[in-house]
């Protein structure tokens, strides 16, 4: 059924530890594990980094280029299953995740092929007198029952939909070239919109979601704190590559994937109500902050 595609890139023993016995927890069992590995063999914690990979039953790979996209696609040509769940090596799952994209699945047609579910995470930030909380739902979209099926493509290009909690048709996956190598942000909006197509032509297809949270999503910036927290703690390839320009070479890489966006102006067959309903949409986050 699933091929499941985890990127890394330094990430610490415990994180790695918790994803894949996430999905080693699993309700379904119908999988295979890939995992792309990037990280440089002299990392202070690669030992016990490959411990842990080592006791698990996975593919193991060694990326052959650069960036989560290459690492995603790399994988997915390995690959033997109908279908790709992606799992970012510092997330996890909750035991359901699988069983409900499985029963998702087998409730869509062909016509379908993007399935994902809302995940949550609980960022805390200290300061010299109080640690605070903030619990954030990631990829949650309350009104979502109200959007027009046919303009899906058009949400996600708005939002970032993150890779662990999505389920796609490997198909029409392929069909798209996977994840734009030549970007290295915002990747995964690019790779969700054009899979869902242009509703101006006969190609039309759909996703569907569900609002249950089935796992948790790792904030790394916030982990570490302050504006470029993942760079300057090396936490990213990115620093490998340019060092001390990393941040504002990721900032000029998101802004280039606008040359993929299909849509700009309201397209001719959406009428007025419902173009103002698609760029109204909310994409709901933070919902509680403790003290």
């Amino acid at each position: 059924m699933f091929d499941i595609i985890i990127p890394t890139y330094k990430i610490k023993p415990d994180l790695i530890r918790r994803c894949l016995d996430s999905i080693a927890n699993q309700d379904f069992t119908d999988y295979k594990v890939y995992l792309v590995d990037g990280t440089p063999p002299d990392w202070e914690h690669f030992e016990d980094f490959r411990s842990i990979v080592d006791s698990h039953d996975l593919v193991y790979l060694r990326q052959t280029g650069t960036g989560v996209s290459q690492a995603r696609n790399q994988a997915v040509s390995e690959g033997l299953n109908n279908y790709l769940a992606f799992l970012d090596g510092d997330d996890y799952w909750y035991p359901e995740h699988l069983s409900e994209l499985a029963s998702a699945i087998d409730k869509t047609d062909e016509s379908f092929v993007i399935w994902w579910n809302p995940m949550d995470t609980t960022i805390q930030v200290n300061t010299p007198k109080n640690t605070f909380e903030s619990h954030k739902l990631c990829n949650y979209f309350a009104d979502h029952n109200d959007w027009h099926p046919k303009y899906h493509n058009l949400y996600i290009a708005t939002y970032c939909v993150f890779p662990s909690s999505v389920a796609v048709n490997k198909k029409r996956f392929q069909a798209i070239g996977g994840f734009p190598e030549d970007l290295f942000a915002g990747e995964d909006v690019i790779c969700w919109t054009l899979m869902l197509g242009d509703s101006r032509t006969s190609e039309e297809f759909y996703l569907t979601y569900q609002n249950d949270f089935v796992g948790g999503f790792h904030d790394l910036q916030n982990e570490f704190g302050g504006d470029n927290g993942f760079f300057a703690k090396g936490q990213h390839p990115l620093h490998d590559l340019y060092g001390s320009d990393a941040a504002k070479i990721f900032d000029a890489n998101l802004a280039t994937r606008s040359k993929y966006f299909i849509f700009g102006d309201k397209p001719e067959d959406i009428d007025e109500e419902t173009w103002k309903s698609i760029k109204s949409a909310k994409y709901e986050e933070t919902i509680v902050v403790d003290n």
